[in-house]
Order: C-alpha cells, then sequence, then structure tokens
C-alpha cells in the first residue's frame, strides 16, 4: 500500500508499451499497452514513500518499482505508462524511455517511477 491510502486508489500499477507516444491531457489509455508473457500491466513495489504530514496540501512523493522480466515472445518496449489498478483503471501519468530496450526471453527489465505531489 501506500501509506495506508486505499481512497482514491493509489498510481501504483506499471504497464509497458510498444509505442512512441506523444503524451496528451485527455489520454485515458496507454497505446499499444503490452499484455506479452511476464512484462503485462503488473503492481510495482512502493519505496521512499514520504507522507504530506497532518496538513491537506503538504507535498508528498513515492517512487514505485517493478522488474519485469520476459517469458514470451521478443518484444521491444518503447514507453510506460503508471495507473492505478491491475486492468483499465485511470491513467495516472506516461512516458516514452530515452532508448528502446530491445528483449528476448527471459531478458530483465527494471522501472522505475518517481512521483511528486
Amino acid at each position: 500500500t501506500l501509506g495506508g491510502i486505499t481512497t482514491p486508489l493509489p498510481a501504483i500499477h506499471i504497464a509497458l508499451s510498444t509505442a512512441s507516444l506523444t503524451p496528451a491531457y485527455g489520454d485515458t489509455t496507454l497505446a499499444s499497452e503490452t499484455v506479452v508473457a511476464g512484462i503485462a500491466r503488473a503492481v510495482g513495489a512502493v519505496q521512499n514513500y514520504v507522507s504530506p504530514g497532518t496538513t491537506v496540501d503538504g507535498a508528498a512523493s513515492y517512487d514505485i518499482y517493478k522488474q519485469f522480466t520476459l517469458t514470451g515472445g521478443a518484444t521491444t518496449v518503447v514507453s510506460t505508462g503508471l495507473f492505478d489498478a491491475t486492468s483499465a483503471g485511470n491513467l495516472f501519468a506516461e512516458v516514452n524511455f530515452g532508448t528502446s530496450a530491445a528483449m528476448a526471453t527471459n531478458d530483465i527489465l527494471q522501472v522505475t517511477w518517481t512521483v511528486n505531489i
């Protein structure tokens, strides 16, 4: 969990995509989200959580980390998205990787999102 927060659902699910994105304000899904075995959307591990304290407008931050191991066929991962659910849900953020990752079976891709609010 994220500091015990259950409502609204925190954005802790990481998805990968095979498309180069042009992020836009109205995006609600991750274009070309992959469902290839081992690298489909999954819950990440919450790390370095900093609570906003007792004030409503206090700053908070956290990292979400996930290690994906490709068990399906070769795939090139180009971008990632952060969601509040394992499927469907709300898209919190999306970004292209600086370099795409051409993955072969058993390759590992480590993804870390840092969220500052």
